[in-house]
């Protein structure tokens, strides 16, 4: 039988899952190979407030929304949802490492070295990719590496400015133990 606080639980991490296919799908794309998005938030609030397996959950079935959305499904689908997931993978697991302190210090580590883990996924898969299907060659993968580090670094930042209060404001919803 279901306990009230599972089916909570459960429920907090679909409505989690969709606000990041919503908010992948209004992402900014800048040239092909990066993307300015919040998608990564439901993600984090999940990994933080839920545990790394609900983090981790709610990324993969997130981007499989966004994905099958936005370009139906085909062979590389599994892979591409493969950077959510790890984000609420790393980020819970860090979370729990460092336990939660609270100061936006904490806040910034686990969430930069997840969007850092992101970038590399991401990079590696649109190798992947190009090679398969060659639409980009491997100079201009390699070329955006240092723009796509730096802007991983620079979203983590606004992430974590932005989660602070966020979770602050959550800390009163019985699904989410902030």
């Amino acid at each position: 039988m279901w306990k009230k606080q599972d089916v909570r639980q459960l429920c907090m991490m679909a409505v989690l899952a969709a606000l990041y296919a919503v908010m992948d799908y209004f992402s900014l794309g800048i040239g092909q190979t990066i993307k300015v998005t919040f998608a990564g938030l439901p993600v984090l609030i999940a990994a933080i407030c839920l545990g790394a397996g609900p983090g981790a959950l709610v990324g993969l079935v997130g981007a499989l929304i966004s994905q099958l959305v936005r370009y139906g499904l085909g062979w590389m689908t599994p892979l591409w949802i493969l950077p959510a997931g790890l984000r609420g993978l790393v980020a819970g697991l860090l979370f729990a490492a460092f336990g939660k302190r609270k100061s936006l210090g904490w806040l910034l580590v686990p969430v930069t070295i997840s969007s850092l883990l992101v970038t590399a996924a991401n990079t590696l898969i649109t190798y992947l990719d190009s090679l398969v299907n060659h639409y980009f060659t491997p100079g201009l993968i390699v070329g955006a590496l240092g723009f796509r580090i730096v802007s991983s670094v620079v979203t983590s930042v606004v992430y974590a400015v932005v989660l602070w209060p966020l979770l602050k404001a959550l800390h009163h919803i019985p699904a989410l133990k902030v």
